[in-house]
Parts: C-alpha cells; sequence; structure tokens
C-alpha cells in the first residue's frame, strides 16, 4: 500500500494552488493551528470526511439529500493508499481522488485520468435497489468481469471508495432509489410543468422548463424515511410525482401534500433554515429534486428578483391593525383604495375598502376575490388578504405604482409602433390564455383595467364582473364596457357568448395603441350609439396606419362573427401567437422572452404614480376606529398552489 502524508505531515508541503476570487465574495478563514486544536487526533478523519460530503455534493442524484444523509454515506465510504501501478479491489462502485491520480482502463485500454476531487462512477451505483442487490448478489458467486479496471497511477493514489453492497445497505438505511426509467420520469415531468401544475414553476417559458426538467433527480423514497428536518439549511426543491409526504412543524403534523405538491421552494432563492420537516406517508414516494444551482442558472435576474418579490409579500401576515395610512389613491362608488404600509416590516400596500350593504358583502365582491384567489400570475394583481368589520369589506392586495395603460397611452403622446403594441397585447394574451383555460371570462379588458408595476410590465386588476363559465361555455349577461363589447355580448339574450368577447376586446385595445382612436364610436359617448356602432360599422383603418400585418391580426381579432374570430378554433390562442405580427425576428420567442422578462417594456414609470383628482381626506376618523374592532381574516383565501401557503421551505 501507499502510505499518503497526514495533515500534520501536510502542513510543510508547498501549496498546489493559487486561489484568486472569481467575483466579490466573503470568506470564513481557519488558520491550521486552530483547526489542530479543534480537532485534536480526529482532525484527519473530519477532514476526509468533509472532502467526501464534497466529493458526493457533485453527483446529481446525491446533490439533494440533506446534510445528514450524505453523511451516512460519507461513513460508508472507505479511504485507502495505493503504491503506484497497484490495482484496486473490490465492488468499487464510486471513488473520490484525494490525491495522486486514478487510471481508469476499460478493456485495457487507458479511458480516462482522474486527479484531485474528481471522481469515478460505476454505470450500476444508482440502479434501483431491488436490481442494483439482485446484481451484487450474483457477483458473489462469479467472477467480475474484466471490462473496467481501476489503477492507481505512477505517484500513488489515495482515494475514498464506495463498494457495492455497503452502496445497496445505505440506500436502504437512507429509504432512497433511483427511478425505474429516468428517460419515461423525464417525459413525465415535462408534461406536468408544461401544464402549469406546480406553481412556483408555473412563471417559467417553455424554453426555461425545458431546460430545468433535465436538472431534475427522480428518486423514489420509502415509508417513513425524512427528505429533511426542520432546521436544516435548504439547498433543493421537491415534486410529488407519486405518493405522499407530510409536513410537521414542531413535531406537529401540519399538512399532507400528494401528486403535483411541492415543497422547499423557498431554498431556491434564499439561504435560510428550513422551517418544517417533511417525511414519507405512503408506502413509498416518488419525488422530483431540483437543486438551487440548476434552477439560478435557468432563471433570468430580472424573473428571479420578481418571484422574490412574490414570495416576500405573500408571505406576509399582516393584520388590518398593522396597516398605516400613508395617502388615497383610487375613489368610486363601491369605496375607495388607500396605499398603506406595515409599520413592522415598512412593506406597501393597496388596501380596497368596500361598504357593506345591509350588513352584507356584495356578492360580486366576493367573487371577485375568490376568482383572484385562485390566480398566481405574474401579470394578474396579487391578492395577500381580506378582512371584515361591522361596516366594511377590506382587500389587501400588491401596490403596483406604475399606473394604468391608459396613462402610458396618454404619455405615449403617439400611436405605438408594433414592437411596442405587441409587448402589452403579448403579455395580455399570456393573461388570458390562463384564463380561458380555467374557463373564466374577464369581459372589461380596457386600457383602465391594466397597470403597468415599477419594471414596465403589465398587471390585470379589477376581476369585479369576470365569471367563471358553465359546462354549456355560454353567459347570457349584457355587461361591460360599451367601446370594448363584442357584437355577441351586446346580443347576449339571443344566443349568448363564451370567451371569444375577450379576443374581441383585445383586437379593440390593439387597434387603439396602435390607431390612436377607437375603432367603433370613437367620438359617441351614448352607450346606444356605441352599440350600433360596433354591429353595424365595418372596421376601417386610418390613412396614416400602414401595417400590413397588423390590419390583418385586427380584422381576423375583430371579426364580428366569434365562430369565424382568430382564436376560436380547436387551437385557441395559439392560433393568434402563431400570427406573423409577434414574429419576434432575430430575437427568439417573443413570449418566452416576455415571461423571461428579457424586454425592456416601451414605458418606464420615473416615480409612483399619483392621481390629483384622488381627495386625500376620506374618513380617516372612521377607519381608525374601524381598524380596532376588526375581526382576524375573513378566511384563509383559497390559494392552494401559491406562494403563500408554503410553510415548509
Amino acid at each position: 500500500m501507499y502510505a499518503g502524508c497526514s495533515l500534520p505531515q501536510r502542513r510543510q508541503l508547498p501549496l498546489r494552488w493559487n486561489v484568486v476570487a472569481d467575483t466579490d465574495c466573503k470568506l470564513l478563514s481557519l488558520d491550521f493551528q486552530t483547526l489542530v486544536e479543534m480537532f485534536a487526533s480526529d482532525v484527519d478523519e473530519c477532514l476526509q470526511r468533509a472532502f467526501m460530503v464534497f466529493g458526493l455534493n457533485q453527483v446529481p442524484f446525491l446533490a439533494g439529500l440533506a446534510a445528514t444523509q450524505k453523511l451516512l454515506l460519507a461513513s460508508a465510504m472507505e479511504v485507502e493508499n495505493y503504491k503506484p501501478g497497484e490495482l484496486l479491489t473490490g465492488d468499487v462502485q464510486f471513488a473520490l481522488v484525494f490525491d495522486g491520480t486514478l487510471l481508469v482502463h476499460r478493456n485495457d485500454a487507458l479511458e480516462e485520468e482522474l486527479g484531485h476531487g474528481e471522481r469515478y462512477i460505476n454505470s450500476t451505483l444508482f440502479s434501483p435497489q431491488d436490481e442494483a442487490e439482485r446484481m451484487y448478489e450474483e457477483s458473489e458467486d462469479e467472477a467480475p468481469e474484466a471490462a473496467i479496471q481501476l489503477v492507481a497511477g505512477e505517484l500513488g493514489l489515495t482515494v475514498g471508495t464506495l463498494a457495492g453492497k455497503r452502496a445497496a445497505q445505505a440506500f436502504k438505511e437512507l429509504g432512497v432509489s433511483p427511478v425505474l426509467s429516468a428517460e419515461e420520469t423525464t417525459d413525465i415531468a415535462l408534461e406536468v410543468l408544461q401544464a402549469h401544475r406546480v406553481s412556483v414553476l408555473r412563471h417559467l417559458s417553455c424554453k426555461q422548463i425545458e431546460r430545468l426538467v433535465k436538472q431534475l433527480v427522480p428518486r423514489v423514497y420509502v415509508h417513513d424515511t425524512f427528505i429533511f428536518e426542520q432546521g436544516e439549511i435548504g439547498t433543493a426543491f421537491y415534486i410529488v410525482a407519486s405518493g405522499q409526504v407530510q409536513v410537521i412543524i414542531d413535531g406537529k403534523p401540519v399538512r399532507t401534500l400528494a401528486r403535483h405538491g411541492h415543497f422547499g421552494e423557498r431554498a431556491l432563492l434564499f439561504e435560510e433554515p428550513r422551517t418544517a420537516t417533511v417525511r414519507v406517508l405512503s408506502s413509498e414516494a416518488e419525488l422530483w429534486c431540483l437543486e438551487k444551482a440548476a434552477f439560478v442558472e435557468v432563471l433570468t435576474e430580472n424573473l428571479r428578483e420578481e418571484i422574490m418579490r412574490r414570495i416576500e409579500i405573500q408571505d406576509s401576515n399582516v393584520e388590518l391593525q398593522d396597516l398605516t395610512h400613508v395617502r388615497v389613491i383610487g375613489i368610486g362608488g363601491f369605496g375607495h383604495v388607500r396605499l398603506v404600509e406595515d409599520r413592522v416590516t415598512g412593506l406597501r400596500y393597496a388596501l380596497k375598502q368596500v361598504k357593506k350593504v345591509d350588513g352584507q358583502v356584495p356578492p360580486h365582491v366576493r367573487g371577485e376575490c375568490e376568482l383572484l384567489a385562485e390566480m398566481d400570475h405574474p401579470f394578474i394583481l396579487d391578492v395577500m388578504n381580506t378582512y371584515e368589520t361591522s361596516s366594511s369589506f377590506y382587500i389587501l392586495m400588491e401596490y403596483i405604482m406604475g399606473g394604468t395603460l391608459r396613462h402610458v397611452i396618454k404619455e405615449m403622446q403617439k400611436p405605438f409602433e408594433r414592437s411596442e403594441a405587441r409587448f402589452y397585447v403579448g403579455s395580455l394574451i399570456l393573461v388570458l390564455e390562463v384564463l380561458h383555460d380555467r374557463n373564466i371570462v374577464y369581459r372589461d379588458l380596457k386600457p383602465e383595467n391594466v397597470m403597468v408595476d415599477s419594471r414596465g410590465y403589465v398587471k390585470l386588476i379589477d376581476f369585479g364582473i369576470a365569471k367563471r363559465l358553465d359546462e354549456d361555455g355560454r353567459t347570457f349577461t349584457c355587461i361591460g364596457s360599451p367601446h370594448y363589447m363584442a357584437p355577441e355580448a351586446i346580443l347576449s339574450r339571443r344566443e349568448g357568448y363564451g370567451t371569444e368577447v375577450d379576443t374581441w376586446a383585445l383586437g379593440i385595445l390593439l387597434y387603439e395603441l396602435v390607431c390612436g382612436c377607437q375603432p367603433f364610436g370613437d367620438a359617441v359617448k351614448e352607450k346606444q350609439e356605441v352599440f350600433e356602432a360596433v354591429l353595424k360599422q365595418a372596421l376601417m383603418f386610418p390613412a396614416s396606419y400602414n401595417d400590413e400585418c397588423g390590419k390583418d391580426l385586427l380584422q381576423a381579432m375583430l371579426d364580428k362573427s366569434p365562430e369565424n374570430r382568430l382564436g376560436a378554433g380547436v387551437f385557441g390562442w395559439d392560433d393568434i401567437k402563431e400570427h406573423e405580427y409577434f414574429v419576434h425576428t432575430d430575437k427568439g420567442n417573443l413570449f418566452d422572452d416576455i415571461v423571461e422578462r428579457l424586454l425592456l417594456p416601451p414605458y418606464l414609470p420615473a416615480g409612483e404614480f399619483s392621481c390629483d383628482e384622488v381627495p386625500q381626506e376620506v374618513s380617516m376618523n372612521k377607519w381608525k376606529a374601524e381598524k380596532t374592532i376588526a375581526r382576524t381574516r375573513t378566511r384563509q383565501l383559497r390559494r392552494p398552489a401559491t406562494f403563500a401557503t408554503f410553510t415548509s421551505k
């Protein structure tokens, strides 16, 4: 055997590397003497174990395991020294080079040479447990094949090895094994994520999802296995592919997660301890693990910041009594909207107050809250909580500071170029696509109901007249803003209408952006006259608008027959998204770039938007009095798959 140096002997050897900071970083250092004093005679063993954990971290299948699980695997490894040219014996499944070189020969030919910190992995190491055990049992009475040989290099070798049977026993103790078909699992994961069944990843583009799926590590856990424990620092996120897991906080079960449930998402963005323990409840569970490094690599910086912002505001546990008034930002017949601030965190929100009618919350207000509670989309207004007092109903929402799209139109002072218009229309297509997929018709799309956030991206607000359609996919109420209502909505009592009315309204909005006016009844204020123009007037374009591609799209979206309207076919919004108007030339896919927040919006708010027409003194004393009698939240908003409901980090 090769006699390797112990750590005390090595302190006299010259350093092999120069270490240079690649980016700004903070380092914690420990001098050699202090290290020896802390660990005494165990210093070599401790550093060897830490190095083995480092090596295990580089293996994708093992990277998402908890620290205690990796230590268990490390304890199953053996550190051995070999003389130059000596053959490694035993069923070596995993080898991590400490010092020297490891030569991997296949059929007597040198395949690779591994140096310090590099690793060798046998292809059978991560076979499912039953298959791996069978192979090891069969190999006991048979001579191993000589296809692969591991040999110490010319300077000798110090190596940590994991033998097959020890690996199988360690995985059994961990309750972990690979899935039977990783390729089939990848296909299933791609289908699940592209169907937006995992909300924390719902905001990613198809391109990002495809990249992430390649990084998912599928594993099977047996009953009562602990995925991670409360207090550990997390670096991985998990999706439940099958089976059930239990979330435990301070020793008490608080939640059971089943198929497509997920946990640990904060570990993808923050360095903080796990706030819960998660264990397998079913006989076994298949989990898909995603490491933080892979997730951050796929995200754009802007999207990462947006997700972190959403987590921050949705994790808030603010009560009405914690909010202080800043100013009134909107007022109407329903009540008013205040800009408020959490006196503890300093976070700002919009607080909508709705007056009760005969002591009851208006049904349309409750309906709006229920619809918004189901939404978890980056371009839809986010609602955090609701509160109730004896005379009012309060809705706590994210504060959007950039003003409405109507304000943007006025600020631009000219018709929009195609690239500018398709940014806003493309963003709204992504929103309406999600609503229609859930059989929800919005019915009030107009510039006043589209706001822009601090980065210039859109937010759809005011779901007051949005409606979930029944099985027939029809509704018969004549409702909406006249200039944006489709012909079938005006004539709704005859045959009703479906989601195609939103396509029409989006066409009107696009026309207004690029032509600078409305196509039907632009100068008319009387509702009936507007209706007459919508029903009878032909679509015309101003002489100044000469974009033939845009005209073709508008004619297709503003077809008075809903059956013939673009997007009404079986492919729905895909037919609209694939129109030449949205071709992003050499810049990639427009809709992916919007989702990934790669585009510079046409308009960037210079500061907080404020409306001078809003009175600033709106019954302040009454509001202060109401806060003292405010009940706790009316109810937990029904948001089963959003950031706010993930207690386990």
